[in-house]
């Protein structure tokens, strides 16, 4: 099979596909965002299909550039990289995805459960709208509007970027006056105000991996000097057992936003009940792999190869 993989360059888990699907006898063919593009109109071409997705690949970013190629020819695209932009190009790069994976190219994770995934405040609504629990939560435009929200959330909030990952932008924030001077700066920038409130969670979290509705395993992440304990900001991990509850709630959490591969965190509240904090729907797992062992990169190789050996099934079925 060829393979696509949208990455930065040199990305960690870019490489371990890369090693996991060669193992296998596939191709990975390594892209990035800004190298695709697409034409409509008129012609021989739109009597079949309208849209020309294309890309310019770089192997290894050699010098020895990859001829130019339509991403029909892939058997599937896995998508390891949401890098920022703005409006249009963020809107541009999520339909051209939505228009491939409508011409038949199995993505994962498809373009939809992206969208939501990104969207912190989409992702915890639909979240909340399921049935799970999760941090009481606000979003506005105005630093009026923000502290109105610090005084309802007991002022003791976590200040977050509605867009971003690995604890980038996080502030925790119990004084009146800092929230107004902060929100007032990110008013300025055309940014929205995400709040949520504080969990005094002890310094420990818990991130599952769950592929196609099964957890793949889970590590406790901790960190002594921060609130946050994401693992890029120097948090430790540590393989932890799952039990049933942790296990339905993070494949109920991927499930809800529509995510087949995805990084579920999970907080402890102080009255022991499990809170969703976040769904990521490009996880990563080099600290996962590092304290649980599980080879991640070829469990989504071989996962990949039943969802393209099951399309190709359903087109070859009578009316497929």
């Amino acid at each position: 099979m060829k393979m696509g993989v949208l990455s930065q360059p040199g990305n960690w888990s870019l490489e371990q596909i890369t090693l996991a699907a060669t193992e296998r006898g596939h191709v990975i063919v390594p892209l990035e965002f800004h190298e695709l593009a697409a034409s409509c109109g008129s012609g021989t071409r739109s009597a079949t299909w309208p849209i020309e997705i294309t890309g310019q690949a770089f192997l290894k970013r050699s010098t020895e550039v990859m001829p130019r190629f339509e991403l029909e020819e892939l058997d599937a695209l896995i998508v390891r990289s949401m890098p920022g932009g703005s409006l249009e190009q963020v809107v541009t790069r999520m339909n051209l995805l939505a228009l491939a994976e409508q011409k038949g190219l199995p993505i994962i994770n498809s373009p939809r459960s992206l969208e939501c995934a990104i969207d912190k405040f989409l992702t915890t609504a639909r979240l909340a709208h399921a049935g799970l629990r999760v941090p009481a939560t606000f979003v506005c435009e105005t630093a009026q509007a923000a502290l109105q929200a610090f005084e309802k959330l007991e002022r003791n909030v976590v200040l977050k970027p509605l867009f971003g990952s690995e604890g980038r932008g996080i502030f925790r924030i119990d004084e009146p006056e800092l929230l107004w001077r902060v929100a007032q700066t990110l008013v300025r920038t055309g940014a929205v105000l995400y709040l949520q409130e504080y969990i005094d969670h002890g310094g420990r979290d818990l991130r599952v991996l769950v592929l196609n509705g099964v957890p793949l395993g889970a590590i406790e992440r901790t960190s002594q000097e921060d609130f946050r304990t994401n693992l890029s900001l120097g948090g430790q991990s540590m393989r932890q057992e799952l039990d049933d509850e942790t296990a339905s709630l993070a494949v109920a959490a991927a499930r809800t936003v529509g995510t087949v591969f995805a990084g579920v965190d999970l907080v402890r509240h102080p009255d022991g009940q499990w809170l969703l904090l976040e769904v990521n729907g490009v996880p990563g797992w080099k600290g996962f792999q590092a304290a649980t062992g599980i080879p991640v990169a070829t469990r989504l190789i071989e996962y990949v190869e039943q969802l393209v050996e099951g399309s190709q099934a359903d087109r070859s079925e009578p009316g497929g």
